[in-house]
């Protein structure tokens, strides 16, 4: 009986190609834990445990108030509209967070221009979708909305209903 050479027997190459294969899984999943966790939350948002809290008071102040709004972008250069009815008159401020990356989170302060009107410019904005966030100075109200990829145009309300 003639005796094969280990290299051409599969079972020893199973035997060297599963560790191996453990070996660059274990790394892959390494690197993707590395780049932190997927999903954002707002700065009011607190993580205890596996439950999620949030601060809605500012919420239910806008519902209350009737505070809704709709912004208008021209994503080549960044300069928006925005419409408020129902907040005081007051300053206020706007965030655009991205859904992924921290690094491209936007805010402005937009200027008045009379009749709940605001105007101001962030710059390009790029393809991508964006979570808003629009508040007054003081952080009494808040008002959210969702700009979907490639759409110019949003409507910001509260996240809860009036009790």
């Amino acid at each position: 009986m003639a005796t094969r050479s280990w290299r051409r027997e599969p079972m020893v190459w199973f035997v060297i190609a599963l560790p191996l294969l453990t070996v660059v899984a274990g790394l892959a999943t390494a690197v993707i834990a590395a780049q932190g966790p997927p999903d954002r939350m707002d700065a009011s948002v607190r993580r205890v445990a596996q439950v999620q809290t949030s601060d809605l008071a500012p919420d239910l102040a806008a519902a209350a108030r009737g505070v809704e709004g709709e912004i208008e972008f021209e994503r080549r250069d960044g300069r928006f509209l925005l419409r408020i009815a129902g907040a005081p008159a007051a300053d206020v401020q706007l965030w655009l967070r991205h859904p992924g990356d921290a690094r491209r989170d936007l805010h402005a302060t937009p200027r008045a221009s009379g009749d709940g009107r605001y105007v101001a410019t962030l710059g390009a904005l790029g393809d991508g979708p964006w979570n808003l966030t629009l508040t007054g100075d003081d952080g009494a109200w808040r008002v959210t909305g969702r700009l979907v990829a490639g759409a110019n145009r949003a409507t910001l309300l509260p996240a809860v209903r009036a009790r």
